[in-house]
């Protein structure tokens, strides 16, 4: 079951809706636009509602941290084989457009680059953490 909050004191938001059980997170926005968030944790939204800036708590710590659905997008007019009509389509979760992409396992290492390798990303994750 969706709790529902109408935004007033927000130029973009229009309203927040959250369902706990299912950890989803529905935001419009006033242009009329609808997106899903999944695995939306209570506590991002009780921030969210209370945040001073909606918009900027919104694009800092919802957007584009949780598995995304627009509501009511019509991105094809044909179906795709096995998807489900009138339901919403995913947005993509991979990398964005344009982002370099690797993949390690298809790189032939020697031991000398695998070791060299290692210990620069041991050393650059303790670093920052």
């Amino acid at each position: 079951m969706y709790n529902k909050v109408d935004i007033t004191d927000s130029a973009t938001i229009k309203s927040i809706e959250y369902d706990c059980t299912g950890s989803k997170l529905i935001v419009e926005f006033k242009s009329g636009s609808k997106y899903r968030y999944r695995d939306v944790d209570s506590e991002s939204v009780r921030k969210f509602v209370e945040a001073e800036s909606k918009g900027k708590y919104f694009s800092s710590h919802i957007k584009d941290k949780f598995v995304t659905e627009k509501i009511g997008a019509t991105l094809a007019t044909t179906a795709l084989p096995g998807s489900n009509d009138g339901e919403p389509w995913p947005f993509p979760t991979g990398p964005k457009p344009g982002t370099p992409s690797i993949d390690y396992d298809d790189i032939a290492w020697t031991e000398q680059e695998e070791e060299e390798f290692l210990r620069t990303w041991t050393e650059d994750k303790f670093k920052y953490d």
